[in-house]
Formats: C-alpha cells, structure tokens, sequence
C-alpha cells in the first residue's frame, strides 16, 4: 500500500486517500503507507482539522458519507434496514439512524449526530451485500430480509419499500425469496409469504418452508392470518 516511505505531511496523506476514494481508514492503513510508528502517527493525525476520529484508531476524513463511515467500523459488515431503504429510493424518509449488519458486536456511537447501531446476525445470514465506492450497502432484497428478520423497521415501512421496489422492478421476487431459503429462518418465510401476498404477490413456492408455530409479525397480535400463521394488529 505505501507509495512513499517519506510521506510525513498530512496534506500528503489527505490527499492520497482522497485519491483512491477512501474516506474511511484506520491508523494501520496509514502505518503501512508511511512506514512511520503509530504513536507518532496518532500525534500528527490530531494536528489536522480536516481529519477527524471516529473511534481508537479509526478515522475519516472531512465530508465523509455516513454509509461509508457506518460499513467501516466493524469489518464485516453492511448498511442495512431504513438507511439502505433510502439509498435505493424505496422510502422518502430520512433515516433517524443508520443500522448495520454485522458477524461481531459493537456498541452504538454517533456520527455527525446521527447514531449507528450494530445489528449482529450468524455469519451464516450475513450475505447479499455490495461495494459501493468504499461503502458496503446490503442489495434491496437483502435489506428487506434483514427488515424482516429483524423486525426493524415497522411492518409498513417495511410493506412500503417493498411494494416500491416491486413496482419500479428495483426488487427481483425470485432473489428474494431465494435469499429468503438461504436465511435458514421459518419465521422470516412466514412474515415473507404474508407481506408478499398481502400485496398480491404469489408466494406459494415458500410454503413448504414455513414454521408451523405462530409468528408475531407486529403489535400484540390480535388478528391472525392462518396460511401463514402470522399474527398482528
């Protein structure tokens, strides 16, 4: 990675990961470009303004975006949920966090004054993501499934982004319930196959994958949808 044994300036560093487009480092990444020590690194990095610390050897730099930040901190992991719904224009929200998947747990922090939590899953569901610039942003199907899975955010956000996605064809049914089998989850197929057909979708190919127990989709559960054995309000 180092391009210059003497590169000592933090201008010069700046300047180089704007150049490759990366927002987001960490005091590793610059030990190894300047072959410098990290305690004498950590003293010139506090002198610039326009670099700024996330947390203990984690930095980025001045205009930074928050999916980048966000997917950088716990590596692996990805921008899911509300804030992934917003990327693909599957909402009109402005997200009041950022949520991120993640095989590893971390605590919340802020950024910008904007919180990112840190959503843990088995490595087994953690798939079904994609690079974008330096950010790692999960695709739409996965998101919805995370959503799902997860139950964040509300069931009608969640309706909303999809009957979106499935509208603009921003969605593809046949992934999504492909990625659906992969998660190894019968409740998830059970709240799948209801939002689906609920939105007149035929979701028949799921229901041999469906849990016989009674699934809690949202609310206290007073209404009941017997083919998929999901309960809600």
């Amino acid at each position: 990675m180092h391009i210059k044994a003497q590169m000592t300036k933090t201008q010069e560093i700046i300047d180089y990961f704007n150049e490759i487009g990366k927002h987001v480092f960490t005091l590793s990444d610059v030990s190894k470009l300047t072959l410098k020590r990290r305690n004498y690194l950590s003293r010139l990095l506090s002198t610039n303004s326009k670099i700024k610390k996330i947390e203990r050897n984690k930095y980025y730099l001045n205009g930074a975006n928050i999916n980048e930040v966000a997917s950088n901190i716990v590596e692996p992991s990805y921008v899911s949920f509300m804030a992934a719904f917003r990327f693909y224009d599957l909402t009109t929200q402005i997200p009041a966090k950022v949520s991120v998947v993640a095989i590893k747990r971390h605590e919340a922090i802020f950024f910008e004054n904007m919180r990112i939590e840190f959503k843990t899953v088995n490595r087994k569901r953690f798939f079904g993501y994609r690079k974008v610039g330096n950010a790692m942003i999960a695709l739409p199907e996965k998101a919805i499934l995370d959503s799902l899975y997860l139950r964040e955010p509300s069931f009608t956000d969640v309706e909303e982004a999809l009957s979106k996605g499935l509208e603009e064809k921003t969605i593809d049914v046949r992934k999504l319930m492909n990625y659906a089998k992969e998660m190894k989850s019968a409740v998830l197929i059970n709240r799948l196959g209801f939002i689906l057909e609920d939105l007149g979708v035929d979701a028949s190919r799921l229901n041999k994958h469906k849990s016989r127990v009674k699934v809690l989709l949202f609310g206290r559960g007073t209404k009941e949808n017997r083919r998929w054995n999901v309960k809600y309000d």
